[in-house]
């Protein structure tokens, strides 16, 4: 293994591919953030997300007609807060795959029509999710 892990990183080191660090933030979660309630644990997985919307935000993809998918999605966090940076956009659609059932879902803050787009969860683990499947009549596969 550690021969393994020699040749791995001799192959890294001759690609000389320079890594840039562009970490963004969202006003969606500055409240959040900034609450004192946050542990550290908390707070770094703010500042991702924060810095997963930035982007999403950064390149138009917060738009009408989009597909977010949350691979391990747990309680869903991510996707709320990008539903929230996304003005409750009614044409946004969000599917959170996880392969057990979280208690104190996040995506329980959207099951009325006032709350903006519904959730969907699919309980299945990753190794078996085949994304050329139909959801709600939209092959996952396929551009629409």
């Amino acid at each position: 293994m550690m021969e393994l892990m020699g040749r791995i990183d001799k192959a890294i080191r001759k690609l000389e591919v320079p890594i840039s660090e562009d970490i963004k933030t969202h006003k969606v979660l500055d409240d959040e953030i900034s609450s004192d309630s946050n542990g550290p644990t908390a707070l770094k997985h703010l500042l991702q997300q924060s810095s997963i919307i930035g982007h999403l935000d950064s390149l138009g993809l917060l738009s009408s007609d989009s597909l977010f998918i949350e691979f391990g999605a747990g309680r869903g966090k991510l996707s709320h807060w990008i539903q929230l940076a996304s003005n409750n956009d009614e044409l946004i659609d969000f599917l959170l795959i996880d392969r057990s059932n979280p208690k104190r879902k996040f995506d329980m803050y959207h099951r009325f029509d006032t709350q903006g787009p519904k959730f969907e969860r699919l309980l299945i683990d990753i190794e078996h999710l085949d994304l050329g499947i139909d959801f709600n009549g939209v092959s996952l596969s396929e551009p629409t």
